[in-house]
């Protein structure tokens, strides 16, 4: 009988301890859980941060658009990466939607003030219906039955989807807007190296009637100061040009890159729907 007490005593013992050795472990994982930081929290607010500092470098004259346009960009993308509903993604989206408006009358009005471009304004313009389309598909999925749920990675794989695809269809315009720029500046070194060879003849004109002294010595330097200002507007018009080709040779890349976005979004997508199946 000793014995046997003493058999129940140790059992009981061994479990109070295994109890408590579990409940410790499971307080100290709560513990360590709690502690540990939400990287795509912090992540978030870096990039907010980055689109603050951007955009006021923008407006006052310090950066060109194309720095605010990468920073909103990542900062959408870590947005919907860290929502957990599609409510949620429906409200950042209407978030970013209205500040990409905001943000293409900036550049509107800087491209009328000359401190801007064309193509700055385009992007700004894809930028806002790049949003759009997505806040549409994701209005069009609210109340379904998508099967979300927090941290869902096949709701965010399909949204990163819709964003490449969106992405694309920008730097396809872009290309586009590229092409016809360039045939307009084309255009304008054409009419500048006409201009530059009037002029010429025009100075070629004046120094013989100033041989003959029918004009005076004035007169040969006005024309001389037109024909240097008709060969700086045709350097000028040329230079627009090599400008205007690397910016095609750099959309046609930002094309090629995103139609690889594209396709590994895809393809992650397709991974994620087989594994749920």
């Amino acid at each position: 009988m000793p014995c046997h007490r003493f058999g129940r005593s140790a059992f009981a013992m061994v479990s109070l301890t295994l109890l408590l050795v579990n409940s410790t472990a499971s307080v100290s994982a709560a513990d360590e859980a709690e502690q540990k930081p939400d990287l795509r929290s912090e992540r978030v607010d870096a990039l907010r941060k980055v689109v603050e500092l951007a955009e006021h470098a923008l407006k006052s004259g310090r950066a060109p658009y194309e720095e605010v346009y990468r920073a909103n960009v990542e900062l959408l993308d870590a947005e919907l990466d860290y929502c957990r509903s599609n409510e949620e993604a429906i409200a950042i989206l209407k978030r970013s939607l209205k500040e990409a408006a905001k943000m293409e009358d900036v550049v509107k009005a800087q491209g009328l003030a000359g401190r801007g471009s064309e193509i700055d304004v385009q992007r700004a313009k894809a930028q806002r219906l790049k949003i759009e389309i997505a806040l549409r598909q994701a209005e069009a999925n609210n109340g379904q039955d998508i099967g979300f749920q927090a941290g869902d990675p096949v709701f965010y794989a399909k949204q990163q989807v819709a964003m490449r695809q969106a992405e694309l269809k920008m730097a396809r315009a872009q290309t586009v807007i590229s092409a016809a720029k360039a045939e307009t500046l084309k255009a304008s070194v054409s009419e500048a190296v006409a201009i530059e060879a009037l002029e010429e003849q025009k100075s070629k004109n004046v120094e013989r009637l100033f041989e003959k002294q029918i004009v005076s010595g004035i007169e040969v330097q006005l024309q001389h100061s037109e024909l240097e200002a008709a060969k700086s507007r045709r350097i000028a018009a040329e230079g627009e040009v090599v400008e205007c080709q690397a910016q095609i040779q750099y959309d046609k890349a930002r094309v090629e890159l995103a139609e690889l976005a594209l396709s590994q979004a895809k393809i992650q997508l397709e991974l994620l729907e087989a594994d749920r199946r």
